[in-house]
Parts: structure tokens; sequence; C-alpha cells
């Protein structure tokens, strides 16, 4: 069975490795890295580099070292949750379409998720920035499976 489920979100965490009037250079390697996921993403919220560096401003070291801290310590049990919820919904999700993957991701905070086109199907980003400030990350299952059937009933992002 393909994975449904991808993480990504170690990878946007290296921005902490990075002084924070680089993290919009930081970004921009990250936009190529996931090319055409993250430029989509920009695309779908009408973002521009302006929007993007104040954005990006908006979020600050301490917030992110505690969401780094929290992530590190449960994504193992968390991914193991959340694929096992996309498993036990899988013929409402009508999985078998095999039509999107699931990407746990860093984003800038705008909604909870996001769907964008990849290069063979459709990509549902759950930004887990966004899923932190509104306290939602214990239940990231139910995050997930929310996101996926908005997704199934044609919403293309939200909380």
């Amino acid at each position: 069975m393909r994975s449904i489920l991808q993480n990504h979100f170690d990878e946007f965490l290296e921005i902490l490795k990075y002084d924070k009037t680089k993290w919009h250079e930081f970004w921009q390697d990250y936009r190529k890295k996931y090319g055409p996921v993250i430029p989509n993403y920009e695309k779908l919220h009408e973002l521009d580099e302006r929007k993007i560096k104040n954005l990006l401003d908006s979020l600050t070291r301490p917030e992110l070292d505690r969401l780094k801290q929290y992530w590190d310590e449960t994504k193992v049990n968390g991914k193991r949750r959340v694929s096992k919820a996309l498993r036990d919904h899988s013929k409402e999700l009508e999985l078998s379409k095999a039509d999107f993957v699931v990407f746990l991701f860093g984003g800038l905070g705008l909604s909870t998720f996001s769907v964008v086109d990849g290069l063979r199907e459709k990509i549902v980003l759950i930004d887990l920035v966004k899923v932190w400030r509104d306290g939602k990350i214990e239940e990231l299952e139910d995050v997930v499976l929310d996101s996926v059937f908005k997704f199934r009933k044609g919403e293309r992002y939200g909380s």
C-alpha cells in the first residue's frame, strides 16, 4: 500500500538553525525543495514576497522551539495515530482512488489545511504551525481526518 501520509515538518524545523534575519532566505530554499507544492500553496493564499516575509516575522523562535520539542517527543506516535485513523476511514475517504497525499508540513500559520496540486496528485497540506497555534496538535488525527473530509467535499483550505 502506498504511503498516504508524509512527514515534511522536520525539514521546516531546520529554520531554527538560521538567524531570524535569514528566515526568508530559508523559505526561498524551502520553496525550491518542495516545488510545485510550496509555490502552489503561496498562489492559493495569494502570497507575495512581502506577505511571506511579514508572516515569517510573526513567527517567534520560542514558539517554534516549543513546537519542535513537542514534535520531537510525539511525532512517531502522532504519525501512527494519523495513519490508523486514515486506514480506519479508508472507505469514506475513498483512499482506493489514490488521488491525494497528506503532507504534514510547516507553513505560515494561515490555515489548518490547504489543498494544492502536486506532481501527480492533490496534496492535502496540514500546517502544523497553525494546528499548534490553535491548540489542536494533540488531536492531530482528528485534524487530518476533518481536513481530508473537507477536501473530499471540495474545500481548498480552512481550519
